[in-house]
């Protein structure tokens, strides 16, 4: 059994907030250094109808590995776009955008990444899709 312990606190500055966190252990420890398992902080933001939000963590479990997230999307029109990326290599970017076709619904959601070594490119929907060389496109 390894039990931790998670912290997190939020302030405003002016429009934007703030949050910050960590995890720790609470396991008997021979160093401060080995205490954190993770530390993040995060700032977030709207303007226009559209919601900003940029996260960046690192993970000491995972030999320090620092990532960052950056996030903005739009509920009326049903939209976002996510860019992730890490010190260990790993590039993602995805965009979402839901369209009301009379009573149902379609999902579009492109991704484009890779995975350290592997390069993916995805498009998804709630509906259908084809598989064609790694490239799904939806129907």
């Amino acid at each position: 059994m390894d039990p931790e312990m998670s912290l997190k606190a939020s302030a405003c500055l002016g429009k934007i907030e703030i949050e910050t966190g960590a995890t720790a252990s609470l396991q008997p420890i021979r160093d401060l250094i080995d205490l954190p398992r993770m530390v993040w902080a995060k700032a977030s933001s709207e303007l226009g109808g559209w919601a900003f939000s940029t996260k960046t963590s690192v993970d000491f479990q995972r030999s320090n590995a620092l990532t960052y997230d950056i996030f903005t999307g739009n509920s009326d029109l049903d939209t976002s776009i996510q860019l992730v990326t890490n010190s260990r290599g790993k590039r993602m970017a995805q965009l979402y955008k839901g369209i009301a076709i009379g009573n149902n619904r379609l999902s579009i959601n492109p991704r484009i990444g890779n995975t350290g070594k592997q390069q993916f490119v995805t498009y998804l929907s709630r509906l259908t899709f084809l598989c064609l060389h790694n490239l799904f496109l939806s129907v």
